[in-house]
């Protein structure tokens, strides 16, 4: 089952329309978030030049939940529920991996 809100119409004509142009900034987000801040916060030797990746990622990692919902309230992201039985079974997985590292 999809969770989905009312789509609001944007122009169907070859120019980029305002749906595509948050499109393409979340996606550009998703992959500075995904990849390219976790892999220079890795390599960051000097502690400030980390403290201001962080910050920097932080921000970023905002902007792409706020552009997501903005997405969402309009209708052009929507995301499908999950069976409550495969929700348990991952829940009980990570519990057991929990249990194994001897995290409580």
């Amino acid at each position: 089952m999809q969770i989905k809100n009312p789509e609001t119409q944007v122009p169907n004509t070859p120019e980029l329309n305002d749906r595509d142009y948050i499109e393409l900034a979340l996606n550009d987000i998703k992959k500075m978030t995904g990849m390219g801040f976790p892999n220079a916060l890795n390599e960051a030797s000097n502690d400030h030049l980390f403290k201001a990746l962080f910050e920097m990622y932080q921000e970023t990692q905002q902007k792409q939940r706020e552009l997501y919902y903005l997405m969402f309230q309009k209708g052009w992201y929507a995301v499908t529920a999950e069976q409550k039985q495969k929700l348990m079974q991952t829940y009980q997985k990570f519990q057991n991996y929990q249990s194994q590292l001897g995290i409580h």
